[in-house]
């Protein structure tokens, strides 16, 4: 019993059950406050749980971490609704994600950043201060003076558009 409590998954199972059914975690507010459960014979029972993930793909002792997403976010944790992704798959389904389009491609900050070799925290930095998509992604490194210059610019076309 100890090496299946050292498990992953087995951690995966408890953490599942805490967020849902213990008002003091502190992702109770996203999952059990909203009235999202486990079901019946995944509470009640690891092993059940465990056959469920060995059956759906789930490897305990491989590089990729894998962790259990609800297909439909309004629903409870059920073998129906739920599947294995892998950690990075799972962080795209996210409600808080941002999601751009640039060049009729839609993808998240984060797939953004890895695609084009960007650190994900410099296009949320040029979101925050309100650079347009183009200048997202520009690997050249952005100096306050260049900010200006781009802003100045943007009112510039703005003001002459009207």
């Amino acid at each position: 019993m100890d090496k299946i409590r050292k498990s992953r998954l087995y951690k995966v199972w408890i953490d599942m059950k805490n967020r849902c059914n213990n008002p003091n975690n502190h992702n109770y507010m996203h999952y059990g406050a909203k009235g999202i459960k486990v079901c019946k014979e995944w509470e009640e029972d690891y092993k059940k749980f465990y056959n469920w993930a060995m059956e759906n793909g789930y490897k305990e002792n491989t590089e990729k971490k894998y962790t259990i997403d609800r297909i439909n976010n309004s629903k409870g944790y059920n073998p129906e609704n739920c599947r294995l992704l892998s950690i990075q798959k799972q962080q795209s389904n996210r409600t808080n994600n941002r999601f751009i389009t640039y060049k009729n491609e839609t993808h998240t900050v984060s797939e953004w950043a890895r695609k084009l070799g960007i650190n994900p925290q410099t296009i949320f930095t040029r979101l925050k201060i309100g650079l347009p998509t183009n200048y997202l992604f520009s690997k050249e490194k952005l100096t306050s003076k260049k900010i200006k210059d781009i802003k100045k610019e943007l009112v510039n076309n703005l003001q002459t558009e009207n």
